[in-house]
């Protein structure tokens, strides 16, 4: 996401400093047709460009959006029980089945990758702990009194 709002700053910057340059040195070109031209030539080039990288994210963000298509057709129920068979049957609804399923998945990944971040966090800390205590062959032998403090 990061990524696709610097290109568009990056386009829009370009076009907003060609369009100033455009607009400051319009007295120097021979007629009002002649900047009209050319500003509507610039904005025909700014829609290209801004079309080529819309198209260019759509590509990526697609598939996102037909998998969040496919799990609203699977969650989403699809046929109704007649009335009188609600009070028969006590069956759970499937979406709310396939919701739950999605969840307790999801809350187990995070859970997972929680768990080896504090794992490697107790790494670092326990490697940080055994640094201070080792003594290396440029620290000051410490006199009898520090030592004994």
């Amino acid at each position: 996401m990061e990524e696709k709002l610097n290109e568009l700053r990056e386009l829009n910057e370009k076009f907003y400093d060609m369009f100033g340059r455009l607009f400051r040195n319009r007295k120097l070109l021979d007629s009002e047709k002649t900047f009209k031209y050319f500003g509507e030539r610039l904005f025909e080039q700014y829609k290209a460009e801004y079309e080529a990288l819309r198209y260019k994210y759509e590509l990526k963000e697609l598939p996102e959006i037909e998998k969040i298509k496919q799990l609203h057709r699977e969650l989403v129920p699809r046929e109704s029980r007649p009335w009188y068979f609600l009070f028969l049957f006590r069956n759970r609804n499937r979406a709310l089945k396939n919701i739950e399923r999605e969840a307790l998945i999801e809350i187990e990944q995070i859970f997972r990758r929680k768990e080896a971040a504090l794992e490697r966090l107790e790494e670092a800390l326990e490697k940080a702990d055994t640094a201070e205590q080792r003594t290396t062959a440029l620290d000051e032998p410490q006199s009898q009194e520090e030592q004994e403090k």
